[in-house]
């Protein structure tokens, strides 16, 4: 019999991320919406807590004043575990799938969500907001057909000096092509004295991502999927 993890990445894999272009990912979202959060935890993936840990051990102030930027909130559940860990300043969210928005809304942890799809050259409202955040997350959202490596640079420009980028990549055969660019990209932010980097922690999740390695949905020799969340601090 199929497990509930296998059905779940089954769907993430054939249904949610089959796209490369944007909108059909954002298609895709607004329909799995109401099941995310359970398919989510049937693999085992609790990348938004363990990401917001990592933001609250290096956050630089934490009081009314402070402000976060969640990109690609999703359904909200970055802010909701910040604020269980204590975290007590401003929070805003954007997200391109107004389905998922409306859940991140539900759990009123966030002063600000936009709808708004973020691409290089192109970042809408935050055009104004360079300087203006003491963290920036992005947890799950650089993927194919998701956020551009490209757009770390400007994520960093939204920082204050002392700000740290907290974001996170899969490593995995299938998304290296995304994750190593993403790397450079962080390498010449850092190597021009942009950003330093103040940890980088390995985690999985566990699920064998790889669902050709399921018979009748059980995993034969099974892998955990490795994660990795960084954190850079704005010089």
């Amino acid at each position: 019999m199929a497990t509930r993890a296998y059905e779940a990445l089954k769907k993430m894999k054939t249904e949610i991320f089959i796209h490369k272009e944007s909108t059909n990912i954002i298609s895709n979202y607004n329909k799995w919406a109401e099941e995310y959060e359970k398919d989510i935890d049937a693999i085992g993936y609790k990348i938004h807590d363990e990401s917001a840990e990592v933001l609250m051990r290096h956050l630089k102030e934490n009081n009314r004043d402070t402000n976060v930027l969640d990109l690609l909130s999703g359904t909200g559940l970055v802010g909701h575990y910040l604020r269980k860990r204590g975290y007590s300043g401003i929070l805003h969210g954007i997200d391109g799938s107004t389905e998922m928005l409306k859940k991140a809304k539900d759990k009123d942890v966030y002063q600000e969500l936009q709808k708004q799809q973020l691409e290089p050259g192109n970042i809408g409202i935050l055009k104004d907001r360079e300087g203006y955040y003491d963290a920036v997350t992005c947890v799950g959202g650089f993927l194919r057909g998701h956020l551009d490596p490209k757009m770390l640079p400007e994520m960093a420009k939204l920082l204050k000096d002392g700000g740290h980028l907290v974001y996170t990549a899969r490593v995995s055969v299938d998304n290296e092509d995304y994750r190593l660019p993403l790397e450079s990209e962080a390498k010449n932010l850092v190597k021009l004295k942009i950003i330093d980097n103040d940890e980088i922690v390995k985690t999985s999740y566990d699920v064998d991502w790889n669902v050709e390695n399921y018979n009748d949905g059980e995993a034969e020799n099974r892998d955990p999927s490795p994660v990795w969340i960084y954190c850079y601090r704005k010089i």
